[in-house]
């Protein structure tokens, strides 16, 4: 029970709904706290822009880290599927989107999520 409710006050002061005005959007499946290491789904909801470029995910721990990415084409808009195999842990997933900017530049837009294994 102690456990639990140490839990629960985690996910309160780190849950992360994403942040207004940003065009990117981290869901995961299973809820923020699962009972065993498995395969864990995440999705990005990416807005569409000519100038998206690249959205690169990556999920870490104490003791593992995971990262993947994938170059957007021109004005594509969708959800993006990743699988990562997570072992126990508490884990921050953090989706960055990188768009370029009228002055040539790369932006930089991020949400995450965080999730406890155990």
């Amino acid at each position: 029970m102690r456990k639990t409710a140490g839990l629960a006050l985690f996910f309160l002061l780190s849950a992360s709904a994403g942040w207004a005005g940003e065009p990117i959007t981290i869901m995961h499946s299973g809820g923020t706290i699962s009972t065993r290491s498995a395969n864990k789904i995440i999705q990005v909801q990416v807005e569409k822009d000519s100038a998206n470029r690249e959205l690169v995910l990556t999920c870490e721990s104490e003791s593992l880290y995971r990262s993947s990415g994938v170059e957007l084409e021109e004005n594509s808009a969708s959800v993006m599927r990743f699988e990562f195999n997570l072992s126990e842990g508490e884990y921050e997933c953090v989706a960055t989107l990188r768009r370029s900017t009228e002055d040539g530049k790369i932006a930089e837009f991020r949400d995450k999520a965080n999730f406890v294994i155990y």
